[in-house]
């Protein structure tokens, strides 16, 4: 384990911890009720799709092994990702939510709890203004930053190998490992 893997989780900590202390009284609009699924979810312009759950709802081997969906889902503790639906309450998410996702939206935030979604779409950017002139923006992308934060903090174990993506998807995992000069071990 490296220093930045190590660092990771610290990280985390200090992210919301400085969001509490910057807001100490953070909105809350949505609960977690322990046993019931929730889930943030990152959906961007390449198709890929990005998932933390609450940890109540289904243990880490449960979630891991299910190799039937295509959103790359980790799981963290209710009380984190209760914390993280609460920053992102603080950032308008809950306000500005719509029951679907803007046509054409070129990056997605969604929160799911069964019986309900609530989609934020990331607004279109307008190259004339400012990004203090687009508030709308500016929250999203803050948002989408403190769900990233976390997601890339968390260590996943799914299970599968590249021989269990379809062909066609084998073929952009491997031009994205040629790409970003990533070599396959070989000292397995």
């Amino acid at each position: 384990m490296g220093p930045r893997t190590r660092l990771a989780p610290t990280f985390f900590m200090l992210l919301l911890a400085g969001c509490a202390n910057s807001s100490p009284d953070l909105p809350r609009v949505l609960e977690i009720e322990a046993g019931r699924r929730t889930r943030i979810v990152i959906l961007d312009q390449a198709g890929r799709s990005f998932a933390l759950q609450n940890l109540s709802s289904g243990s880490r081997p449960e979630v891991y092994g299910d190799t039937s969906g295509t959103t790359l889902a980790k799981v963290v503790t209710d009380a984190d990702l209760q914390q993280l639906l609460d920053v992102l309450a603080s950032k308008g998410l809950f306000e500005r939510a719509t029951s679907a996702a803007a046509p054409g939206a070129k990056s997605v935030l969604v929160v799911e709890q069964p019986g309900r979604s609530f989609y934020w779409s990331r607004p279109a950017v307008d190259p004339t203004r400012g990004p203090d002139e687009q508030p709308g923006v500016k929250a999203f992308d803050e948002g989408r930053a403190y769900v990233l934060s976390i997601y890339n903090s968390e260590v996943a174990y799914h299970a599968g190998s590249l021989e269990s993506f379809s062909p066609e998807n084998r073929k952009k995992i491997e031009a994205e490992r040629r790409r970003s000069g990533t070599v396959e071990r070989t000292d397995k």
